[in-house]
């Protein structure tokens, strides 16, 4: 039987090739693509059969494809807005999604609100390639992109303006299996005003305060605390803010006691060199009030008088830079009206200080006026007024404080109820940002000042550096810090009369004096008569030098009276004035001169014994001491008649006190009228002519040494 070989059967293979739509993992076009099919089978006898197709080419068609982005259809108040007055940039993205390398052409840049001013291509690496419409860019690969910055300008824009701003591009490969394309792009802008740091109430710059105040005095390394305030004041973000401090050399800052809005600074943002501060405060939303601080303090105590003047300075990528107002840490005080011969610890209330012109005397309306928080001011009056404290404090504009070649001079004047005037002469040299300035000040009134930043007193001129606001401490002195009165007991006098002298003296001012002395200057013809001087009734002798005589005392407290006797000596003329002068000098606690005040009294000499006339003097007063003699405590009595024998009377003062000045000489005898004693007063029952309690006195004559002073009339009250 012959075996016969089975036909191996016919296979048929459909081979399908997809071509998918062109993307960024699309094959590139003109890309060929071959296939070969190969086919094996193996019959039941496990013999295989194996074929091979005939080859199949297919080539790539190059297909054109852009996308231009963004594609906005409106805008966005959050992120669209832009300053005005600066160029409004808008950058487009042109993605090549085709298949093949290609170029684009600008076929139309459009806005609807101002002008464009440039166009460009970006390339990936950021170099600006300047373009126009109908450029054409670089090639792009499949997949990659080329940027499209368009920029508008924007001045003349009204604040809330939309402007839209298109691009529309094209490719360039031609042949292409779906032509040439074209996409657009659109995008927004909304016109707002510019991001600028501000302050209300600040002129061009924001604030800078020190303990709440522009200018802080100090006395130790006491720490401080600043505050910087400010607003973004325009209509967009101000961006990567940074703050920039350069404090004082002999200032240290407090790093961890940074905050922003009282919220604590992280340490990455701060750089600290030295004395010089930065603080990178990131993205300032607009309108937004901000307030930076932090705590500082002297590294040792500086000079009383030296001035620690800083001022920050703001800045970010959109906002110009602005400086703050100056904060001024002053050691010591220098804005102080006080006692000049108490000091410290005196400050005066209610004093008046006015700057005016030297040349007119009109005074100077400063800028503004501002107070230290313990003084009270008034801003519409060139008149500043000390509060409790007698703090003052001017603020005068730029133009006020001259230039460095040409400073600005000024007369103060300072006025307060019971002190002497003061007119100092000021002279302001600012420094070359017209931010703080050098006062000198000269005394023209011839009274001390005040050492700077101090209230020791010195002659002056007083000269303090970088100040801001203040001149320097200012001294008043009392019109009377103490006082003196003389008088004697008579006007008249010859030759061998006993003058009786009177000094009431005292403290006028509300602090004790130290050390005190009293002098007395006898006039040629007086002497003094030893033993007779009394303080308050409690004897007490004079250091006497020629005619001089000095009483010392430790302090001064109070009031005081000083009774002594001297005589008239043979031999002075008739006609001749006896001027017999005092003065007082006393230590004040904080004056080194020494206050002062000066009396006299004046006695006429009459003839003596061989003259025709002579003067007869007494007294008329209530011995309530019932000592028979007048002392300090007795009070004398008014408007009691005294009689001569011969009928002649004179009538006493307020004082009780009466005088014959032309007498003849010899013996006289002095009644006193008892009927014209006051109601409540009557005589004692005594008829001793020697004894002052008598109605009766006789005179023994010019040379009785004790007639003339004794010539007096006690009284008693009525029982």
């Amino acid at each position: 039987m012959n075996a016969h070989r089975r036909a191996a059967p016919l296979l048929t293979f459909v081979i399908l090739l997809f071509v998918q739509n062109v993307s960024e993992a699309a094959t590139p076009g003109g890309t060929v693509l071959q296939n070969v099919a190969t086919a094996t089978y193996r019959d039941a006898t496990s013999t295989t059969y194996a074929s091979v197709s005939n080859t199949v080419s297919t080539t790539v068609a190059a297909i054109g494809a852009l996308v231009v982005t963004p594609k906005e259809t409106g805008c966005n108040p959050q992120t669209d807005v832009f300053s005005i007055g600066v160029l409004l940039k808008r950058t487009f993205t042109i993605s090549n999604v085709s298949n093949i390398a290609d170029a684009y052409t600008i076929l139309n840049a459009t806005t609807s609100g101002g002008k464009i001013s440039a166009v460009a291509f970006v390339a990936p690496d950021g170099t600006i390639i300047p373009a126009s419409v109908g450029a054409i860019s670089p090639p792009v690969q499949p997949g990659g992109s080329i940027q499209v910055q368009i920029s508008v300008a924007t001045s003349g824009v009204a604040v809330g303006t939309q402007i839209s701003i298109g691009l529309t591009a094209r490719t360039t490969v031609a042949g292409t299996a779906n032509g040439l394309q074209t996409d657009s792009g659109q995008q927004c802008g909304i016109a707002a005003a510019g991001a600028a740091f501000t302050q209300p109430g600040v002129l061009n710059a924001i604030s800078k305060l020190v303990d709440g105040v522009a200018a802080e005095q100090i006395r130790s390394t006491t720490t401080v605390h600043y505050t910087i305030a400010f607003t973004n004041s325009g209509g967009v973000p101000a961006y990567n803010a940074t703050l920039a401090d350069n404090l004082p050399v002999g200032m240290r800052v407090d790093p961890s006691s940074l905050k922003l809005n009282g919220v604590p600074l992280p340490s990455s943002a701060i750089g600290l060199k030295g004395a010089a501060l930065t603080v990178a405060l990131g993205t300032i939303p607009p309108q937004t009030p901000e307030a930076i601080t932090f705590d500082a303090a002297p590294t040792n105590l500086a000079a009383l008088g030296t001035s620690l003047v800083n001022i920050a300075s703001l800045t970010a990528d959109n906002a110009t830079a602005v400086k703050s107002t100056p904060a001024t840490v002053f050691i010591g005080d220098a804005n102080v009206v006080y006692d000049g011969d108490a000091g410290v610890g005196a400050p005066i209330a209610n004093a008046t200080l006015q700057i005016v012109d030297p040349a007119t005397g009109s005074a100077i309306t400063p800028s503004s006026t501002k107070t230290t928080r313990s003084a009270s001011s008034n801003a519409a009056l060139a008149t500043v007024t000390t509060g409790s404290s007698g703090t003052y404090q001017f603020q005068l504009s730029a133009a006020q404080i001259g230039t460095s070649a040409h400073p600005a001079v000024y007369d103060l004047l300072i006025s307060a109820s019971g002190y002497l005037n003061r007119h100092l002469r000021l002279t302001l040299t600012p420094d070359p940002t017209f931010t703080v300035f050098t006062a000198d000040v000269a005394a023209l009134d011839g009274q001390l000042l005040a050492a700077p930043g101090d209230y020791r007193l010195m002659a002056g001129p007083v000269q303090l550096d970088e100040v801001y606001g203040f001149f320097g401490n200012f001294p008043l002195f009392p019109q009377r810090s103490v006082q003196i009165d003389e008088s004697v007991d008579r006007s008249l006098a010859s030759a061998g009369d006993r003058l009786i002298y009177t000094v009431h003296f005292g403290n006028r001012s509300s602090y004790p004096l130290g050390s005190t002395t009293l002098t007395g200057t006898l006039p040629p013809g007086l002497v003094y008569a030893p033993a007779t001087a009394r303080v308050d009734g409690v004897a007490l002798e004079p250091v006497q030098r020629g005619r001089t005589l000095t009483w010392s005392f430790a302090a001064l407290n109070q009031d005081h009276t000083l009774t002594y006797a001297a005589v008239v000596m043979p031999g002075v003329d008739a006609g001749t004035t006896l001027t017999n002068p005092v003065t007082i000098a006393a230590i004040a606690p904080n004056n080194p001169n020494a206050l002062t005040a000066a009396a006299s009294v004046d006695v006429q000499v009459s003839g003596g014994v061989f003259a025709a006339r002579i003067a007869i003097t007494g007294r008329v007063y209530v011995d309530d001491g019932g000592t028979g003699r007048f002392t300090r405590a007795d009070e004398g009595v008014a408007n009691v008649r005294i009689f001569l024998e011969d009928g002649e009377s004179v009538t006493t003062d307020r004082f009780g006190r009466f005088s014959f000045p032309a007498a003849r000489p010899g013996l006289h005898v002095l009644r006193l009228d008892e009927t014209t004693l006051p109601s409540n007063l009557q005589a004692f029952p005594v008829r001793n002519f020697s004894d002052e309690r008598s109605t009766r006195r006789l005179v023994h004559g010019v040379f009785d040494g004790g007639t003339m002073q004794d010539i007096s009339f006690a009284v008693r009250r009525a029982s």
